[in-house]
């Protein structure tokens, strides 16, 4: 694994960050990964702010003691409430925010910024009204985000539902269904808020779970565009590890060596961070947290990883 093997820390409340740990570690097969998740807390989207930075700087904290190269906010909630506490923290940070840059990219018919003179977000591109994501590219109008409730209230998000063109739905209890369904998604029917599903060109999903039934959007909205928030991700965080590494070994290995086997244990740790009762041994992929051994379950059912 090389010598330098400081983890790259991937953390979400619970499951929805598991998507995101999987496109990592196919992604970067010579990497050590910490999935740092939060089931006694969850969910994150119907918490105050104050607390939602509390446990940002928890991750903070736990990255630290676990000497992590990069933590990879796989949580809208976290990305959007909590960036200050994370990008302060005194460590490489990376965020999953399927909104990140919209706002600041709304770009009006005469070529300025904002809103244009019809009052209508975006510009005419094409004969289609579109906006800018800086991961994404063009993003056809109109769209539709659906995110949780504190991710809603946030800068951007809240910027954007002033808008026309764009429409926001906060869902308070689907990604806590999610959760609870995490072993029988392909069955799982979920109520999703009303709106024309054939009109939106673009569906954002604002909530790493969301992730998890992206087909089942997908389906809902046909031939709408469906956006993530990992548009771009492999990139960035292949810059910050090579950036960590001093752009050694382990960077050009992950580039040539997808194949590589999966390691996988898990352990635990309390709410304070506090660990115990960890399984010794070795792997590329440890679980911690409150439900580790739940999300290491989820990561072998969801992705098929190989248990060694």
């Amino acid at each position: 694994m090389g010598k330098n093997i400081q983890p790259i820390v991937v953390t979400d409340s619970g499951a929805g960050g598991l998507f995101v740990l999987d496109k990592l570690v196919r992604a970067f097969p010579r990497e050590k990964f910490v999935y740092f998740s939060d089931v006694g807390n969850m969910p994150y989207g119907n918490k105050s702010d104050e607390r939602i930075r509390e446990l940002c700087g928890m991750r903070v904290d736990f990255a630290k003691r676990k000497k992590g190269k990069l933590i990879v906010v796989a949580c809208n909630t976290m990305s959007a409430v909590g960036r200050e506490v994370f990008e302060n923290g005194g460590v490489a940070v990376d965020f999953v925010l399927a909104a990140d840059g919209l706002s600041e990219s709304l770009s009006g018919t005469d070529g300025t910024s904002g809103v244009n003179r019809s009052g209508r977000v975006g510009c005419l591109s094409g004969g289609n009204r579109s906006i800018e994501n800086r991961s994404h590219g063009k993003i056809a109008l109109p769209a539709v985000v659906f995110c949780t409730a504190a991710t809603r209230k946030s800068g951007v998000i809240s910027r954007l539902s002033k808008q026309n063109g764009v429409v926001v739905y906060a869902e308070r209890d689907l990604a806590r269904e999610i959760e609870e369904h995490i072993f029988d998604l392909l069955s799982y029917k979920p109520r999703l808020a009303e709106g024309d599903r054939k009109n939106y060109k673009t569906v954002v999903l604002g909530c790493t779970h969301y992730a998890l039934i992206r087909d089942k959007f997908a389906e809902r909205f046909s031939g709408a565009v469906v956006i993530d928030g990992t548009e771009g991700l492999e990139n960035r965080v292949r810059q910050a590890v090579s950036a960590a590494d001093g752009g050694g070994k382990n960077e050009r290995k992950n580039r040539g060596e997808n194949g590589a086997k999966k390691r996988c244990r898990s352990g635990s740790e309390k709410g304070d961070g506090r660990k115990s009762k960890v399984r010794k041994g070795k792997g590329r992929v440890v679980f911690f947290g409150s439900g580790a051994r739940k999300m290491r379950r989820a990561f072998f059912a969801l992705f098929g990883r190989e248990k060694l």
